[in-house]
This record gives C-alpha cells, structure tokens and sequence, in this order.
C-alpha cells in the first residue's frame, strides 16, 4: 500500500489537474527514481492484427495522418487521448490500418526506442498547435508510448520509468529508462533508455539514446 501512496503521489505531481492521466504501474525494478512508470504491452498494440505478413507489418512502420471517420475504431484504453477534434489514433478495419487524426499530426514514423543509435536523433513527425490543442508536450509523449507509435519492446512488453524532464518555453524533453522482455530459448529481459524532445514553436517529435 506504501508503494502506491507514492506511485500516486507523484503523478498528482507531475500531472496538472483534468489532465489525461497515463496508465502508470509500479515496477519492481528502478522505481525509486522513477518518476512515472508505464507498462507497454504487445496485447494492447492496435497493430497486434495487422502484422500477419512481410507487407503488413512494413506498412504499420508509417503511420498516415487523416481525417477521422467515425467508422473508425479507437482502442478503448486510448480513450482518455480524445481531444475536442477527435481521437489522437484510430483503426480503419476497412482498410487494416492505423492511422492518426490529421487535425494534430503529419505522417508518422515508429521509431524503435530499444535500438538507437548513440548520438543520432529520429524524427517521429510533428504535432500541430500543441499550445492550444489541450494536451501537454508530457501527455503527448506518454501517447506516443502507450499507442506504441514509439515501440518500446521487440517481442512481448516493456516497462518504461521517466527519470527526468524538462519542461521549458519552446522544448520539452522526457529521459527514459526500460527494459524489455524477449524469448530465445529462455526468458531475457534487456535494459535500454531513450530521450523524447518536442519542439513546442514547431511540433516536432524526435527521439535518440538517452546514454
């Protein structure tokens, strides 16, 4: 009971009030410093049905930005990612694609945080009007991990710990630790870490290796 007395203590701090709040759960491993953790999931992906095939899975690589129709499907754990133009991210099921609503987002790229490159940034695209959209450059990140527009895991789930962040007048920039778990011929669980920067004047996304 301690420990989520303290888990919630600091998403009350970190979080401004009415704000999207991120499904965050304790880890056992670096929690102390974390200031929220979130656990990803492969079977949350809204990519889990559309990977059956060599031109499928390089298809979910980009993401298009359209406009939403309301045949659309919105995963319901992305719910709380509705803003007053729209769900951030949506499932054409006609078409077997996801796609982002194109009143906030260019195109996108999946960068995959568990193998960047030391001292290479990756742009993810960009988000429009982030000051008046109604959602905070913090928040807009923990969507874009949680969607798993940022893959954070190579075969079943990863468990992400923001250890710092920087929240200034024309950038924001959210440093990450994780591990991910994957099988071989047994159980492995390999550590990684990555950085989040969103320019605010431009919207745009970048991620790169945190250390």
């Amino acid at each position: 009971m301690k420990k989520i007395t303290i888990i919630l203590f600091f998403l009350g701090f970190v979080l401004p009030a009415g704000a999207i709040t991120p499904k965050a759960k304790a880890g056992e491993f670096m929690e102390e410093k974390c200031k929220v953790i979130l656990h990803i999931r492969r079977g949350e992906s809204p990519w889990i049905d559309y990977t059956k095939s060599f031109e499928e899975e390089q298809a979910g690589e980009h993401i298009s930005a359209v406009h939403i129709e309301t045949s659309f499907d919105q995963p319901a754990y992305l719910s709380r990612y509705t803003l007053s133009d729209g769900p951030l991210l949506t499932i054409n099921r006609a078409a077997r694609r996801v796609v982002v609503n194109n009143n906030y987002f260019s195109d996108l790229d999946r960068p995959d945080a568990t193998n960047l490159t030391k001292g290479k940034s990756l742009v993810i695209g960009t988000f429009k009007g982030l000051s008046v959209a109604g959602i905070s450059a913090q928040h807009l990140v923990f969507f874009l991990l949680e969607s798993q527009i940022i893959k954070t895991y190579v075969h079943l789930e990863s468990k992400l710990c923001l250890v710092s962040e920087e929240d200034g007048k024309t950038s924001y920039t959210a440093n990450f630790e994780g591990a991910h778990i994957y099988y071989t011929n047994m159980r492995n669980e390999q550590p990684f870490s990555f950085t989040v920067r969103i320019n605010k004047k431009t919207g745009l996304m970048e991620i790169s290796r945190y250390y």
